[in-house]
């Protein structure tokens, strides 16, 4: 019995850690990957300890609550009355042709969400369009996430830029917490468009 259970109790830190390296690699390489621990799987502690088997593991921790959930969304334009910007952050995920935010033309473009007040957010979460047949899901990626304090000066920002598969989710974990009441995000050459954009406290 003492065997079967340290056995299973090593497959666990294994699978555990073999996220986080993941993480932490493409992390390096400036991309990211949509599968990220959390605590919601182990007390950070617990995640801690397993990590402590490989210098790349890392335990990351945030809070469930998204905080921009029905907060306002600006843009520089939208395509028509289907792809307004308040879609980004109405809290539904379902995949069709028109459930998100998309700009009128390709180029400059840019959305903001307004959070009301400064927080203190450990994770962003970007939603991209999905369920068109007609929409590419091999394609060039681009888009810039801007944090911004309630005096619009930039906390952090991270920009993705890949030929590769579009990923469902964009999942950007920080380090330490980062003063946030805007969340911008911007386009430099392409359509800029948003399923759901979550925000959460660290």
């Amino acid at each position: 019995m003492f065997t079967k259970c340290l056995s299973n109790l090593l497959q666990s830190v294994f699978q555990i850690c073999y996220k986080n390296i993941i993480f932490q690699y493409i992390e390096r390489s400036n991309t990211f990957y949509s599968d990220v621990i959390s605590t919601t799987t182990l007390s950070l502690e617990a995640a801690q300890a397993a990590c402590a088997i490989n210098s790349n593991c890392k335990a990351v921790t945030s809070s469930d609550t998204n905080v921009a959930l029905h907060k306002p969304v600006t843009a520089k334009d939208f395509y028509n009355n289907y792809y307004v910007p308040s879609k980004a952050t109405n809290g539904d995920l379902t995949e069709t042709i028109t459930n998100c935010y998309h700009s009128l033309t390709a180029g400059a473009n840019w959305m903001q969400i307004d959070l009301g007040q400064n927080y203190f957010l450990g994770r962003i979460e970007l939603y991209s369009r999905m369920g068109a047949a007609s929409y590419p899901s091999s394609a060039y990626i681009e888009f810039t996430v801007r944090l911004l304090d309630s005096d619009l000066q930039e906390s952090a920002s991270y920009t993705y830029v890949s030929w590769s598969p579009r990923l469902e989710k964009y999942s950007k974990v920080f380090d330490t917490s980062i003063t946030t009441q805007y969340i911008r995000v911007e386009t430099t050459n392409k359509y800029l468009s948003v399923r759901e954009l979550q925000a959460f406290e660290f």
